[in-house]
């Protein structure tokens, strides 16, 4: 009776609980890095640092805008490897997360498989 009250609850209170847990890791997981926020401000200047052009003359605009030029390059590139960095735990996540369901799956079941090929080794 108590093998049959822990499959119950292993299979059918549990189980169908593991995928909304692995949709919650990796939201979480993206949401560690704010990749929504990262994806929106992808080309935006690296901390906001922009300085204006307003009232200079034409060579000192032309080097602000440059200035202002290797600011959104520099922010898109940190942005770009957080969102790299990011992506690749994300499909870590998943990867793990799916393969621990699948552990989640067989575990009641691998002490009577070990047994039995426990078994079967030792009168070989």
């Amino acid at each position: 009776m108590l093998v049959a009250e822990v499959l119950r609850y292993w299979y059918g209170t549990e189980l169908p609980k593991a995928p909304r847990r692995l949709h919650g890791f990796i939201l979480t997981t993206a949401d560690a890095f704010s990749m929504p926020l990262l994806l929106k401000t992808l080309f935006a200047p690296w901390r906001r640092d922009v300085l204006p052009t307003t009232g200079l003359a034409l060579q000192e605009k032309f080097r602000v805008i440059g200035y202002n030029l290797v600011a959104i390059f520099i922010g898109f590139f940190v942005r770009l490897f957080v969102l790299f960095i990011a992506s690749f735990l994300v499909a870590l996540t998943i990867l793990l997360g799916t393969l621990l369901l699948g552990l989640w799956v067989i575990l009641p079941f691998l002490p009577i498989g070990l047994f039995l090929i426990g078994i079967v080794l030792l009168f070989r």
